[in-house]
């Protein structure tokens, strides 16, 4: 059923017995979606046809299934949609846009290959449904458009930024990221990026993988570049991935912090994500894929098994501190080929992550699996939240996740996966892709699917939330299909469809500096406040209405509650063409403490009693708790370097330094959850000692200088890091052999 004032199927329902009628029983539940009442007269429970009535509550609809936009490559081998990814709000209209990446694109016109060329699409209320508004061409060899990503407002300006990467494989280069600002009317033509991250390391595919976040919580947008190829010392093929922070002059391209794979031809940093908060302290995640990792315990090898990492963000030098490690299930799993930041799923105020392994055995050989694991306090959670196995022998279902907003306007975050070569039961691999909806039950089928449109299409390819491309509240949905050929071998082709299908139009915006402009997703105000304008078309046609607004601090802070609604109700507009009647409400929120992120949703609330409020409308790219926004300015928050904690006690490690093994001690004073790792000093996880739930009192553990992996760890100082209820003590420790 559908939002609004008009009822409309896209159902059946199946009951059994006798119902004699049926009527719309307006928003029954209030969560801003119409229900419907069934009547049976012979209903018959110890009387004779006593009868009864059941309500249906209404349900979202997911997104479309028309394609609301298509682009085509335009030659041989271009494998446009290899990347798609938002853009964020590059020229400032309210709109976001979204990008399409073409690495193989050749320049003919130059007789040069392997160029690549980058495309973007900017959002309007009368959304295109092709074409594109900028284009940059890359080199010769560099392959520009490789990865594609929105870089958030790094400079603060309120404007979307991108970057872009160009890992210039096989030329002996290093590779590259650009980085394009935004600014009123959008990029310039073809122009080159405003900054350039290069590698450091010849033929490290640096700029494979691009990801954003605000890793140290400053209110600018930072970014990670992964370098798959890149050797550590003798390891080659190890991996690397850089960060580098923005500030309000820009990007500083001095890294602020480098994570290396410890294993040769792991290719750590294949795939990276960084836009989510797992642990709820206000400062994003970054999660690192390792997915040729191979796993070794005793005489067991297990190649391609797979790996993740997390890395909590903070306000200390270096922004990033080590995690736990997650491994694949089995050899060839190739776990850790996609990661994603997709929201809150489960609706507690963390961030989760999704993971990919496209090659997974389980009932079928290389089906794929796809993994969601929960985010608390503590990082993620280690028991999956939901898993599943693709259907089909050689699928490769998880070769691309991603997270899809809230598609069915329930509150809760949804997940994308791609299946690229599944067939469907139609054209061999021509590809898929399906939404899961939040909270996940075990089990439940997609509600939504689509599969390519011939063989070897291969969508499901890259999967992506591309933002409120319409400005209707909703994210839309971008796909890519680089194996997709038609006139050309292997053209490419890209599909949106737009989201919330039938949910009617809602748009709400936080607004700073002048009070028109955009605060971007994860920025900032100037002022400890900001205008939050919402528009709403009426629940009940031209009707009488005022809005209502949560905002709250991130699911671990304290900090005021700056929630509330309007005092009196505003007429809405009459009917104006395809708007219908519509209400834009606007207020001012005041109280915001420097540097504390809040989360932000709204939604409307009218005289009418069938359909009393709107469903709550928050930004696309987070989940409804997870944090938006907050005034620049420095804080204290639970992220920012080892606490101070008033029930457990780390011993200093002895011997000290060590040469073969060191013992280490803690106490606690009650039974707890607790973790217990070592860290290299680049705040990387070496070794996890301890995990899970521990009695009171004392303990004590041995380490004997290995890592995860059973190797030796190379000389060095490491620490003992314990966490345990939200609070982090550590210890250093030299290891001299």
């Amino acid at each position: 059923m559908s939002y609004g004032t008009t009822m409309v199927f896209t159902s059946f329902i199946n009951v059994s017995g006798s119902y004699r009628s049926f009527s719309t029983a307006g928003d029954f539940n209030g969560d801003g979606l119409s229900d419907g009442v069934v009547r049976d007269g012979s209903y018959t429970n110890g009387q004779s046809q006593e009868g009864h009535v059941v309500v249906y509550t209404g349900i979202g609809d997911g997104p479309s299934t028309t394609v609301g936009y298509s682009y085509t490559g335009g030659g041989d081998s271009n494998n446009a949609g290899w990347s798609v990814a938002s853009a964020g709000d590059v020229n400032g209209d309210g709109y976001d846009d979204f990008l399409i990446g073409l690495p193989t694109y050749n320049n003919t016109a130059m007789s040069e290959t392997n160029n690549g060329a980058v495309l973007l699409v900017y959002g309007a209320f009368n959304p295109p449904t092709a074409g594109f508004n900028w284009f940059r061409v890359g080199s010769a060899g560099d392959q520009l458009g490789i990865s594609v990503c929105r870089a958030g407002d790094i400079n603060g300006d309120g404007y979307g930024d991108i970057i872009i990467g160009a890992h210039q494989p096989g030329t002996g280069n290093n590779g590259q990221a650009g980085i394009w600002y935004g600014k009123p009317g959008g990029l310039t033509l073809n122009a080159p990026p405003d900054v350039t991250l290069t590698g450091s390391v010849p033929d490290s595919q640096f700029g494979s993988c691009v990801t954003s976040g605000d890793f140290n919580g400053d209110g600018y947008a930072d970014v990670a570049v992964g370098a798959p190829q890149e050797a550590n010392g003798a390891l080659a093929g190890a991996g690397a991935v850089y960060v580098y922070l923005g500030s309000s002059t820009g990007i500083n391209t001095t890294p602020a912090w480098i994570g290396r794979g410890n294993q040769a031809g792991a290719h750590y940093g294949t795939s990276i994500a960084g836009d989510g908060d797992i642990n709820g302290d206000g400062f994003t995640d970054l999660i690192v894929g390792t997915p040729n990792f191979e796993f070794i315990k005793g005489p067991t090898d297990n190649p391609n098994q797979g790996r993740i990492q997390e890395y909590f963000g903070g306000a200390g030098s270096p922004p990033l501190t080590g995690g736990f490690v997650f491994n694949g299930a089995g050899a060839g799993d190739w776990f850790g080929n996609a990661v994603a930041h997709v929201g809150d799923v489960n609706g507690d105020g963390y961030g989760d992550v999704a993971v990919g392994s496209p090659f997974a055995t389980s009932t079928l050989a290389n089906q794929g699996r796809a993994v969601v694991y929960a985010g608390s306090v503590s990082g993620l959670v280690s028991t999956p939240l939901w898993s599943q196995y693709g259907s089909e022998t050689g699928g490769g279902f998880g070769s691309s996740v991603a997270g899809a907003g809230d598609a069915n306007g329930d509150g809760l975050s949804d997940v994308l996966v791609g299946g690229v070569f599944e067939d469907g039961g139609g054209a061999t691999d021509r590809g898929s892709a399906r939404v899961f909806a939040g909270p996940l039950p075990a089990a439940a089928p997609a509600p939504w699917t689509m599969y390519g449109p011939s063989a070897f299409a291969n969508l499901g390819h890259c999967v992506a939330n591309a933002g409120d491309i319409d400005g209707d509240g909703f994210s839309d949905l971008v796909f890519g299909m680089p194996g997709y050929s038609d006139v050309y071998d292997r053209q490419g082709q890209v599909w949106l469809f737009h989201g919330a299908l039938g949910l009617g139009h809602h748009n709400g915006h936080a607004l700073t500096f002048n009070r028109t402009a955009h605060v971007q997703p994860l920025g900032f105000t100037r002022d400890p406040n900001f205008d939050l304008r919402y528009d709403a078309v009426s629940a009940a046609g031209r009707t009488w209405s005022k809005m209502q607004w949560n905002v709250q601090p991130a699911v671990r802070l304290s900090a005021p509650d700056l929630s509330g609604v309007q005092t009196s109700f505003t007429h809405a507009l009459p009917p104006n063409g395809a708007r219908a009647s519509e209400d834009t409400m606007q207020v001012r929120i005041n109280g915001l403490v420097a540097g504390v992120p809040y989360a932000w949703r709204a939604r409307s609330l009218s005289r009418s009693v069938y359909f009393p409020t709107t469903i709550w409308q928050s930004p696309v790219h987070s989940g409804a708790r997870e944090y938006d926004i907050r005034e620049l300015g420095a804080w204290v928050g639970v992220g920012q370097g080892p606490l101070a904690a008033d029930d457990l006690s780390l011993t200093a490690p002895s011997p000290n330094p060590m040469r073969s093994r060191s013992n280490i001690s803690f106490r606690l004073d009650h039974a707890q959850q607790v973790s217990l790792t070592i860290l290299d000093v680049q705040g990387r996880r070496v070794r996890g000692l301890v995990e899970g739930m521990q009695t009171a009192g004392p303990h004590t553990v041995t380490w004997g200088g290995e890592s995860d992996d059973g190797r030796a760890a190379p000389d060095g100082v490491y620490f003992y890091r314990l966490e345990t209820g939200g609070k982090v003590t550590s210890r250093k420790l030299a290891l001299v052999r």
